[in-house]
């Protein structure tokens, strides 16, 4: 039973998963979608220090690691106890949207609420955030947010992007919001559009519908996974591919299997092999007159000779 922390430790959501899924199909970089959530699984190097080594030899030879761990199970609902705490689980996309007043919000891990999903602080009701449908991927196996501004500037020349007053922190732009057309179906009618302000005070209004989202339109990629430390990231350069996070392509999981059995280390009993040899002789011993190779010849004839009942001579019973 995995579960969501915090960077201090606090468990913010429980999500049962049992021990054998988190190495397929929800293993380190699956997308995990529970409860109108969206999360992936961390890093063995997040998991806690209660994760059981498991020694495989040959396995460990042929990937050229020195061992392995299996995730350190939460026993009898006790997700809250620092003795079985689950693996972490980390929120991704980071980009979540607003059903209500259609408002994106770039959410970080900071600012997550202990046992409180993300809500809306720009609706009185405070409903909660949607995350967004689409993610980028790389050939590499790299997993990153889409580039939501730049989606929506992308149609505009290099000048007027930069004129955006988000352009330097596009990263988090706090002034994006994704639409719904009333008069179209399908991607045509989803929009991501852009509500800042550029240098001359005008409104930025920069706006790109998504009916040709699906495909290599991501840019180039960062190195960036969400599974991961931010340090521990290195550039890429190769072309992302937009795709939705619930696709069959975003996960493809390399698995290796190795199965082991255990030498006994019971020591043998003095006289067993010898007693069992006098208990079934025939089963140990080849036939009288017959070699290991004949045996399949001479058996038939053996087990006729053994086995043929006598016959007994008939007597009359009349008088």
């Amino acid at each position: 039973m995995p579960d969501h922390r915090d960077g201090s430790g606090k468990v913010k959501r429980k999500l049962r998963v049992r021990q054998a899924q988190t190495v397929l199909p929800f293993g380190v970089g699956a997308i995990l979608d529970v409860q109108g959530e969206s999360f992936v699984a961390a890093g063995i190097e997040s998991w806690p220090r209660q994760k059981t080594a498991i020694t495989s030899e040959r396995l460990a030879t042929r990937l050229g690691v020195q061992g392995f761990f299996a995730a350190p199970p939460t026993l009898n609902d006790r997700y809250d106890q620092s003795d079985h705490p689950g693996v972490p689980y980390v929120r991704f996309p980071g980009w979540l949207f607003c059903g209500s007043c259609r408002a994106m919000v770039r959410f970080l891990r900071e600012n997550e609420k202990p046992g409180e999903p993300p809500v809306c602080t720009s609706c009185a009701a405070a409903p909660r955030l949607t995350p967004m449908r689409f993610v980028r991927i790389c050939p590499d196996g790299h997993l990153d947010d889409v580039d939501w501004w730049y989606w929506a500037h992308s149609q505009l020349p290099a000048e007027l992007r930069s004129s955006c007053s988000e352009s330097k922190d596009a990263w988090k732009a706090r002034r994006l919001s994704f639409r719904v057309a009333d008069r179209a179906s399908g991607l045509e009618a989803l929009s991501v559009r852009c509500g800042a302000t550029r240098a001359d005070g005008k409104p930025c209004a920069a706006e790109r519908d998504l009916l040709d989202i699906l495909g290599p339109r991501g840019g180039r990629c960062s190195g960036g996974n969400p599974w991961q430390r931010r340090k521990e990231n290195a550039t890429c350069g190769q072309q992302t591919h937009i795709v939705q996070r619930t696709a069959g392509n975003v996960y493809y999981p390399v698995v290796y299997s190795a199965l082991d059995i255990p030498q006994s280390r019971r020591t043998p009993t003095p006289g067993a092999g010898r007693r069992r040899g006098r208990a079934r002789p025939s089963v140990l011993a080849d036939p009288a007159g017959c070699t290991r190779d004949g045996s399949s010849r001479c058996l038939p004839r053996h087990d006729q000779g053994r086995h043929r009942r006598r016959r007994q001579p008939h007597r009359s019973t009349r008088r």
